[in-house]
This record gives structure tokens, C-alpha cells and sequence, in this order.
């Protein structure tokens, strides 16, 4: 049986939330983070916890997402930047 079958989506939707794997942790432990604001993922990808180009998008999206359910500006969210060293 595939091993790749048993792991967790690196990034995805939990309830009201953005989950993701912490990568700073990799290969040690499997860590998830847990974001409900959009500044709690911009310090997420600040901090190298979210890298990769497809997580970073998704993470994006899921900002947009939560700022909508929080009623937040989206054109603000959307201008969000966390000055990663990937810039």
C-alpha cells in the first residue's frame, strides 16, 4: 500500500479555519497551525511555517475566504503582504 495514501493535505479548510502543516517542523514531526485571520497566515508565510508556490496560493485564497466570513475589507486582505524572503 502507498504511504502517500496515509498523509494529510499540506493546506486545507477546517470548519472556520485554514489548516496547515507548520513545513518548519518537517521531517522531525508532522505539526498542523491553525489560522483564522488573515494576519495569523501572513505570519504564518513570514515565518516560513507555509513556503512552497501551490501552499502559498492556497494560503491566499484561504485569506481572501477568511476575511469574507469575518467581514472584513477584501481589497485590504487581498493587499497583504508578509515581505517573505521568496519576494
Amino acid at each position: 500500500m502507498d504511504s502517500a495514501a496515509f498523509l494529510p493535505p499540506t493546506i486545507g479548510w477546517l470548519g472556520d479555519r485554514a489548516r496547515t502543516v507548520d513545513q518548519r517542523c518537517l521531517p522531525r514531526e508532522l505539526v498542523f497551525l491553525e489560522a483564522t485571520t488573515v494576519g495569523e497566515l501572513c505570519d504564518a508565510i513570514a515565518s516560513l511555517a507555509i513556503r512552497g508556490a501551490p501552499a502559498l496560493g492556497a494560503a491566499g485564497a484561504m485569506g481572501i475566504a477568511l476575511a469574507a466570513r469575518r467581514g472584513e475589507d477584501l481589497d485590504a486582505a487581498a493587499r497583504s503582504r508578509t515581505g517573505t524572503p521568496t519576494r
